[in-house]
């Protein structure tokens, strides 16, 4: 059996891959052309079993495979060979989704009553989440925890074949909550109560199915059951999906504090929570998140061609620059980690996109020339934002374009990257990219420039974003 790839999945400056398990085909023995073969083409072979005249264009319903005219072992076997394999044109992918760290949490009620009274969203620590319960000045406060996963990555079209929820935890206090809290419930919804955000009315809120049991180990992440058929209906592909985790007890009556913390999708990176999915699909587009840390603008003066000064921490609408300000040419830096791509991914298609924020003085469009991308694993000798990233050599220069200012808040998207910008993207750490224009000033001694979103932007729609498309043979 092939070990399922995996792809990271998440928002903000968490990265996006994927690995494909195995590519698909035309299979001739998908009698019902559903585009698997499976039990109700064995249910149509079944049917047409011992046929002695079968004839062309049917073919007894297409079971005589070889064509010979008649349905027999030779034809069983050819069935056997393409059982249960992919259906044309299609890839499995296994994705982890990140838990949105905005929108998970834990709740409470306050003495059994089972009404959410409080809840904390903002939490980072190695307790951010919570199951059990805690006891103080003579009250017990019971634990739930709603975790949050954009899943709409997923294509429409996909068949999920299988989930399972990663959860990591740190520590209980007193009693372990699995040894008195009964059985420990995963709720699946697309989201509880009235938005994505938590709210105390998730406490209570409807879900569609059980999608199954977390369980307890010592090690991490707890072992998860694989969710449920119909929990499997339930993940979106066109927006959230939320898991609600709860004891069948919530709290006990000991006075103690028994409960186990768990990291949330605000704590520590490869700790946080996953929803891990495999699905069959053509291949979908996915795409990386520019890494705050990297990213940024940097600048020359006087037409000089050599940077001088950068700035790697901006965020909002003038983060990263296109254009002058005064003496001063301005130059973008984006950084992607790549890493995940494996090493024999056949890369079929990329470009950028860039959110545009400010406009300051006149359109560079109009006076800048052609608006480059060069491409660097990375630019100069770090990763971090330097001031020579301005005018050190790339591994490819032009390798494509952005053509035209889209407005306000709108997404600027370059072309297609070259057959030799798609050769240059790094599978083994981070590809960076350099974004300018040709002329790099307009000499008027004013402010000119497009202001654009940077990965430290809070917003993770608004961040730098490579697409790509591309899968294993």
């Amino acid at each position: 059996m092939k070990t399922p790839g995996v792809v990271h999945a998440g928002i903000g400056w968490w990265f996006f891959g994927c690995v494909v398990l195995m590519a698909g085909a035309v299979w001739a023995t998908d009698l019902d052309e559903d585009g698997k073969v499976n039990l109700s083409d064995f249910f149509i072979l079944s049917g047409e079993w011992l046929s002695l005249s079968c004839t062309e264009p049917e073919n007894c319903s297409g079971c005589d495979s070889e064509p010979d005219g008649d349905v027999d072992l030779d034809d069983l076997l050819v069935f056997i060979q393409d059982w249960l394999k992919p259906p044309d044109n299609q890839y499995e992918y296994t994705v982890k989704f990140v838990s949105i760290g905005a929108e998970d949490g834990r709740i409470w009620d306050e003495d059994h009553s089972d009404v959410g009274v409080d809840m904390n969203a903002t939490d980072s620590s190695y307790e951010a989440l919570r199951l059990g319960d805690y006891y103080v000045d003579e009250h017990v406060y019971g634990y739930k925890m709603v975790l949050s996963f954009d899943t709409s990555l997923i294509p429409e079209n996909a068949e999920i074949e299988w989930a399972e929820l990663e959860l990591n935890w740190y520590n209980f206090w007193n009693l372990n909550p699995f040894d008195w809290g009964g059985n420990c419930n995963i709720y699946i919804t697309d989201f509880f109560g009235t938005s994505p955000e938590l709210e105390l009315l998730d406490w209570s809120a409807a879900y569609d199915v059980l999608a199954g049991y977390l369980h307890f180990s010592w090690y991490n992440p707890l072992p998860c059951d694989s969710f449920s058929p119909e929990a499997l209906d339930i993940i979106n592909t066109q927006g959230r999906t939320q898991l609600r985790i709860e004891f069948d007890t919530i709290s006990n009556y000991n006075t103690l504090r028994d409960y186990m913390g768990f990291y949330s999708g605000d704590g520590v990176e490869e700790l946080r929570p996953k929803l891990c999915v495999r699905f069959l699909a053509t291949p979908p587009e996915f795409y990386f998140s520019s890494y705050a840390g990297h990213d940024g603008r940097v600048w020359d003066t006087d037409g000089g061609g050599v940077g001088i000064n950068n700035n790697s921490t901006a965020s909002g609408p003038e983060a990263l620059r296109l254009g002058d300000f005064d003496t001063f040419s301005y130059r973008t830096i984006l950084s992607f980690d790549t890493s995940e791509i494996p090493t024999d991914a056949v890369i079929e298609s990329a470009h950028l996109e860039l959110t545009r924020g400010v406009l300051e003085g006149t359109n560079p469009f109009t006076w800048g020339g052609q608006c480059q991308i060069d491409i660097d694993n990375p630019f100069g000798d770090v990763l971090s934002l330097e001031n020579n990233d301005w005018e050190d050599s790339a591994t490819e220069t032009n390798i494509a374009q952005f053509t035209g200012d889209p407005g306000s808040e709108q997404i600027m998207v370059s072309s297609d990257l070259s057959a030799a910008g798609l050769a240059a993207i790094n599978r083994s750490g981070y590809t960076q990219f350099r974004v300018y224009f040709e002329n790099s000033g307009n000499e008027n001694g004013l402010v000119d420039y497009l202001g654009f979103y940077s990965g430290e932007d809070d917003d993770s729609g608004k961040n730098p974003k490579l697409y790509l498309v591309y899968y294993v043979p």
